[in-house]
């Protein structure tokens, strides 16, 4: 029969593996998901629509210049759906489609850097309450930075910013 100091070395033994393996499971989760974030750099700012008309209202031209595709004033109340995001800053403000017209931007959905803005939606809650979320992400490959945009909801991506007016 084992001795009583062999069976509390074993019981200890098992109590060690079983908290090491969720903790170890809980770090791993914490390193994929925070750790890209230290290697995300991106350079371009951009603007961006919030609203429900913007895909209709705002387009690039081939020269770069923020053009009003239609006039759609019933849906659109003022000018003040148009945001300009800083990268520096993690922050958006709003601008005025004369200031956006200053800017040369680029259309494309990947910066000239190779970031795109991607849109990822989840939702929490427990039983009846609930949370639903669309988190926005400039990403490149697995690198990923989260940006806070003024609207959650609908949001639309104009033109990454290639030259200040």
């Amino acid at each position: 029969m084992p001795s009583t100091r062999v069976q509390a070395r074993k019981h200890l033994k098992e109590i060690i593996l079983l908290f090491s393996v969720p903790i170890a499971i809980i770090l791993l989760v914490i390193g994929f998901l925070y750790v890209p974030r230290l290697f995300a750099h991106p350079g371009y700012d951009f603007i961006y629509c919030s609203g429900y008309s913007c895909d209709n209202t705002f387009s690039v031209n081939p020269s770069g210049q923020l053009t009003i595709t239609s006039d759609d004033k019933p849906y659109r109340i003022d000018d003040s759906n148009l945001y300009y995001y800083d990268i520096e800053r993690d922050a958006s403000r709003p601008i005025h489609e004369s200031e956006a017209s200053r800017y040369t931007l680029d259309a494309t959905s990947k910066s000239p850097d190779g970031y795109t803005l991607k849109r990822s939606s989840g939702s929490s809650g427990f039983l009846f309450w609930s949370d639903y979320r669309q988190n926005w992400s400039l990403s490149k490959g697995i690198v990923s930075q989260p940006v806070t945009l003024s609207s959650d909801s609908s949001n639309a991506f104009i033109g990454w910013v290639v030259q200040n007016g």
